[in-house]
Parts: structure tokens; sequence; C-alpha cells
């Protein structure tokens, strides 16, 4: 084996065992059941992104609202949103985990992509941090937002994974509209997400 394959080997056993314990950490269950695999290659949205995730069963799978919002996918009181953007330039995996590894580099993001949801007074940013998602670097960050919609004020509580990929971002958004719903939905969007996947890096 040469040692290129063994640094992709020890990366792969290293990833499998960060997912396996954030798995149990946070109370993951043989109970949920996934669906199969939404494959978004070639959506016209998805920027030329290979990418996949597999919803829960029996959850209904919509088109996106808006031009950067993919899928939206809706469950009983939750919705899982994937997203996309164009990061201005290209930056591998190692740079930007070195980047946002700087707790001042990723507070700031945090607060930038704050403010792009239009949350109002009284939103709090619950937690943060630098995760890693299908082999990525992964911004995540966790608030309450509260909003307005069509003289509406709502509350929504919202986990959001925004993957660094090349130069590209892909941001998947789970909420619920009460604090209970968003607790209980905790181990649904995680194993969302551990499902998510870049079927290009296992070529």
């Amino acid at each position: 084996m040469t040692r290129l394959n063994i640094k992709r080997l020890a990366q792969f056993c290293l990833v499998f065992v960060s997912i396996f314990i954030n798995a149990i950490a946070y109370g993951a269950s043989a109970s949920l059941e996934l669906g199969e695999y939404v494959d978004l290659n070639g959506h016209p949205k998805m920027k030329d992104i290979n990418f996949r995730i597999k919803p829960p069963r029996g959850w209904a799978i919509k088109e996106g609202d808006g031009p950067n919002v993919v899928k939206k996918f809706e469950g009983p009181n939750l919705i899982f949103l994937v997203q996309t953007k164009n990061q201005v330039t290209f930056a591998t995996r190692s740079a930007y985990r070195e980047t946002y590894s700087d707790e001042a580099t990723l507070r700031n993001f945090v607060a930038a992509s704050m403010k792009g949801l239009r949350c109002s007074s009284g939103s709090e940013l619950m937690d943060y941090g630098l995760e890693t998602v299908a082999l990525h670097p992964a911004v995540k960050y966790t608030l309450k937002c509260n909003t307005e919609k069509v003289g509406v004020e709502m509350t929504m509580f919202i986990s959001i994974w925004v993957i660094l990929y090349e130069d590209k971002i892909v941001s998947l958004t789970g909420m619920a509209f009460s604090e209970i719903d968003f607790l209980n939905a905790q181990n649904t969007f995680l194993m969302m997400v551990i499902s998510a996947s870049f079927p290009e890096q296992f070529n």
C-alpha cells in the first residue's frame, strides 16, 4: 500500500470514529429509519456539486424556494433544507480547517452568517464550532431566531452545518418552531447530516 493510500485510509478511519462517537453522544438510535438517498447531482441549483443525502422515511421531499435552496424536506413540525452558495476563492480542506480553527475567525464567520438570516432582537446564538461533515470542514452553529413574516412574529430554533467545499458552500439546516420539537429532533438532524456525502470522495 502506498503512503498516499495509507494516509487516505487513516483519514477515513478518523472520520468514521468521529461520526461514531458523535452518534453516541447525541443519542443516535437504530429506531430512526432513513429513506433512500436523494441524489442531487445535476440539479440546476447545485452549482455542479455532486451531493446526496438521506431524509427520514415518510418525510415530504420538495423543491426549494429561492435561487439557493435546492431541496426542502418536511417532517412532523420539522424542516430540513439543503442550500448552496459560491465562494469567492477556492480552498483545500486543510486550508479551510486551518483558517476556521482560529476562534476569532470562526466567531466572525458565524456572526456574518447570522446577519443573513435577518433575525430580530431577542435572538440568541446557542452554540457553535468546527466539525467534519462528509470528510470536509463544516462550521456548525445553533441559534434561536426571532423573525417576522407577513406581519406574524415567530420564533425558530435552528441548527446549521455550513460545509466548506472547494469554492462552494453546502449548507444543511434543520429547524423547528418550538424548543421541545427542536430538542427532540437533534438525533434526526444529526443522522441526516451523517448520511450526507460527496460521492466522488470515494473514487
